[in-house]
């Protein structure tokens, strides 16, 4: 039980601090009213041009591509978890290879592509930033810590743009997921599409769902299939916090659409961390409050606003990039980058616009000062893994890894063996029998 707890200890820490009471009902008793702009129901101007395949890249966040606070990391992949989502229970998929027959570097239309942005992820890459080596976290100092440049794809998106007045729809079959904690939890987000009104609001909506086990409590069991906002940006570019652009940034080939995170106010989901706005936060802000609502059945509410911890700036939006026609696509690496439509003064770092001559150290909110980093931020991957199965609701570790003996242990159990071989042949065989001189058998 020691490794559980340290397992949930470091869960309720990589939610923004110390735990604030009960987590939200895990029946998923959540009520979420949005209303969805479906591209299908929109009809396209006299003026509009027909898009068949249209393409959509996401690195989603930097949390989403770096070090996890359990387990190896978070990461993307295409698709849903094995053949119908549902992973069986709550475990590290890095663990002896246990997630390989679940990841999915290509599903259908969507794919996960890394730095050069052309070549899918292997599953044993996923963890691995640019260089090759593995994602870390350095709490003292920001700019040392690393990501992957993973990013997902989703091509074949069908719809129309107008290009006098910028208004666009696009829809995308397909499914992605986003795991976190190297398989503790997920979910997948469905069927995105794309709107821009004439006004140049964007918004990229999708199904969010998948599979999970409550972290205080219940059983393994699926997520309602529900209808979030993903990403909101109005028409003007904006710098809210200071460094991150935000906004609709449009160009002959596509457009990039980056969510107006800073300082949006949201309401947290029951038991959650509360959101720190202004100087309280590094980077105060937060996600649409519909996918902010899904969470709240995942257990990684906090993870989409600021919460106050350490780790605020890694929680924004990477920008989405839409090119009309997948065969003409805009530049769209999770890399370093400016996006088509926006100032030059600002440089691209793994998905984080910051402002030129700006550090990646100082504060990205509030009235300024340098950012507060705890040390002690638990990210500590030699945690014993703890697997949950489904059937133990009461989610204590059903099985625990074998762990691997050393030689010298090895060479041990070999010799214990031969030597009982051989006593068991030689009494067979009668080689240490007493036989009393003058008497023949």
């Amino acid at each position: 039980m020691n490794g559980l707890a340290a397992a949930l200890a470091a869960l309720a820490f990589g939610l923004g601090g110390a735990a604030t009471g009960a987590e939200p009902d895990p029946g998923g008793h959540i009520a979420i009213s949005v209303t969805i702009p479906r591209a299908a129901e929109s009809a396209a101007p006299g003026a509009a041009v027909q898009l068949v395949n249209a393409r959509l890249d996401w690195g989603f966040n930097l949390e989403t591509r770096g070090k996890s606070y359990y387990g190896d990391c978070n990461f993307l992949m295409a698709g849903v978890p094995g053949t119908d989502g549902d992973a069986g229970e709550a475990h590290q998929w890095g663990l002896a290879g246990w997630g390989a027959g679940l990841y999915h570097a290509q599903s259908g239309n969507a794919e996960v592509v890394g730095a050069d942005g052309a070549t899918p992820v292997a599953f044993e890459d996923r963890c691995l930033d640019p260089a090759g080596e593995p994602v870390r976290y350095d709490a003292a100092d920001r700019a040392a810590s690393t990501y992957t440049a993973t990013m997902v794809r989703l091509q074949g998106g069908e719809g129309w743009r107008d290009p006098d007045t910028g208004a666009t729809q696009i829809a995308w079959s397909g499914s992605f997921t986003v795991v976190y904690y190297d398989g503790l939890t997920y979910f997948t987000l469905t069927d995105p599409q794309l709107t821009i009104t004439a006004d140049g609001v964007a918004t990229l909506t999708a199904t969010a769902g998948g599979w999970g086990s409550p972290r205080d409590g219940g059983a393994w069991g699926r997520h309602p299939d529900t209808e979030v906002v993903l990403v909101e940006a109005g028409s003007a570019s904006s710098t809210g916090s200071g460094d991150v652009a935000e906004g609709v940034f449009p160009s002959e080939s596509g457009v990039v659409v980056r969510h107006a995170y800073a300082n949006r106010a949201i309401v947290t989901p029951a038991g959650a961390s509360p959101q720190k706005l202004g100087d309280a936060s590094t980077t105060p802000g937060a996600w649409p409050q519909s996918f902010v609502d899904f969470q709240g059945l995942t257990g990684l509410h906090s993870y989409w606003y600021s919460s106050g911890a350490a780790i605020d700036y890694r929680k924004p939006p990477d920008a989405v990039y839409v090119s009309w026609d997948a065969a003409r696509p805009i530049a769209s690496t999770a890399g370093s980058q400016t996006p088509p439509g926006e100032s030059t003064t600002g440089a691209w770092r793994g998905g984080v616009a910051t402002a030129a001559g700006s550090s990646t150290n100082s504060t990205q909110g509030g009235d300024g000062g340098a950012e507060t980093v705890d040390a002690a931020d638990p990210w500590d991957s030699s945690l014993r893994p703890v697997v949950y199965s489904k059937a133990r609701p009461d989610l204590v570790p059903s099985r625990q890894p074998v762990v691997g003996a050393s030689p010298a242990a090895k060479a041990a159990v070999f010799t214990l063996l031969v030597s009982a071989l051989t006593a068991l042949l030689a009494w067979r065989r009668g080689w240490f029998r007493h036989r009393p001189k003058g008497i023949i058998s």
